[in-house]
């Protein structure tokens, strides 16, 4: 027990170290890649080491049609749309303050799972977790109002519209996809949602900027391997194994993380404003993630 209890917390702790050194590393990869094609090969990628592992193990892929169309929509809603917003975005502003706000897809897996998950109730708890953090989301917003600060805000408003499609995406997930091995889920899905972005690339990355080196590789290796395949797969394993409630502190640490990486290596301005909106943020996390579910056991119990 004290063994599998180690193994969680060191799984616990790598994702949260690498999904917070991920930000980071999407500004490091638009100095080598456009932001479609980086986007859409990190997925390519991860997928394609995802399916050597199904392969290796003898998990069989879908077969029926209708399976490969919820399949492909949630790429589009998980992968495409959101990646595309992310990488794009990054460029205009910070790497810290894009992780929080796109950090906030729990808000709307709480909002979502009201309206598409049964027994899921929007409790006063819930709703208060969701206004604290919306409250921290204007404030982040709030500096971008200034003239010649509009692609900048665009940016951070696209980092929020990411977190809406990825939480959607989950709650669609969970309604639809339990019967999915989980590896399956996330490497059918990210090659659908991957492919797509590569495509887009063509048309929207202009001019297609693909410097081989040495940088570029890791960074590629690092965002498909480490951070998607191996992230994913290790958040799926855990949920089986631990409370969700615990695991969801994962959304604690990130953007503490890539925020703190930010201001350290790419020299990224937190302004006072920036730590007010992450903390608002990060409460309205704790309500919505610990808070409520504390409330509910309470209820049940009485």
């Amino acid at each position: 027990m004290q063994h599998n209890r180690i193994l969680y917390v060191t799984l616990f702790l790598l994702m949260a170290v690498i999904w917070g050194v991920t930000w980071t590393l999407y500004v490091v990869a638009l100095r080598s890649f456009s932001p479609m094609l980086i986007a859409g090969l990190r997925n390519v990628v991860g997928a394609a080491a995802l399916f050597a592992v199904l392969k290796m193990q003898g998990i069989p892929l879908p077969r029926k049609f209708h399976d490969w169309r919820f399949l492909f929509v949630l790429g589009m809603l998980w992968i495409a749309i959101p990646y595309a917003m992310i990488f794009w975005g990054v460029q205009y502003t910070s790497s810290g303050m894009a992780s929080v706000l796109n950090g906030t897809n729990p808000f709307f897996v709480a909002l979502f799972s009201y309206f598409l998950l049964k027994n899921e109730k929007m409790t006063g708890a819930k709703i208060l977790g969701v206004v604290i953090g919306f409250i921290g989301v204007v404030i982040i917003f709030s500096q971008k109002m200034s003239p010649g600060s509009e692609r900048s805000l665009l940016a951070d408003m696209l980092m929020f519209v990411a977190a809406v499609f990825t939480g959607l995406a989950m709650v669609l997930a969970k309604r639809f996809g339990a019967s999915y091995h989980a590896a399956v889920l996330i490497a059918v899905m990210m090659l659908f949602g991957g492919g797509t972005l590569i495509a887009s690339s063509a048309v929207f990355d202009q001019p297609v900027r693909f410097a081989v080196s040495l940088e570029a590789i890791s960074v590629l290796l690092f965002l498909s391997l480490l951070s998607s395949a191996f992230g994913f797969v290790a958040y799926m394993w855990l949920l089986k194994r631990v409370d969700a409630v615990k695991l969801s502190m994962v959304a604690f640490l990130v953007p503490v993380i890539a925020i703190a990486l930010g201001a350290t290596f790419l020299k990224e301005p937190v302004t006072m404003l920036d730590i007010a909106g992450t903390v608002c943020v990060l409460s309205g996390l704790f309500v919505v993630n610990m808070l409520e579910p504390l409330v509910r056991r309470k209820s049940r119990t009485a």
